[in-house]
């Protein structure tokens, strides 16, 4: 009997549990990685944007950031445009606190939008190029 009460008191063994979105990574929350990422695009962005409103007066399309481009330089611009981005993702870690899910959700958003945005610039700033000869 001593053996059939040990059979009855062994706790299984726990599967690790696998996550169910394609988005974390086996180390735990994608979060630091995909934050980086943002901030690449987000610089990547600025960078394009200057350079095209230099290079051939583009007009910048967020009509607060345009408005104060023309008010302190594009010294105030970058910094506004790193601030935004700072609160984008002080915004997120703050939501990762209560519902991590929904902060990776938002993550996501925001670095898929901004990689699109890039990716426009980008095009945009060949096709400038192309047109100047450069």
């Amino acid at each position: 009997m001593e053996e059939n009460e040990l059979e009855q008191t062994t706790v299984p063994e726990e599967q690790p549990v696998k996550p169910r979105y394609f988005w974390h990574l086996p180390e735990g929350s994608s979060l630091p990685q995909l934050s980086l990422v943002f901030i690449l695009l987000s610089i990547t962005d600025l960078v394009a944007t200057v350079r095209m409103m230099a290079a051939v007066g583009v007009k910048e399309g967020n009509p607060i950031a345009d408005r104060i481009l023309n008010n302190f330089g594009t010294p105030g611009f970058i910094a506004f445009k790193m601030l935004m981005v700072i609160f984008a993702l002080a915004l997120i870690w703050f939501i990762n606190e209560h519902r991590p899910k929904m902060a990776t959700l938002v993550l996501w958003a925001a670095t898929l939008l901004m990689g699109f945005i890039t990716l426009v610039h980008l095009s945009l700033m060949s096709g400038i190029a192309a047109a100047f000869g450069l």
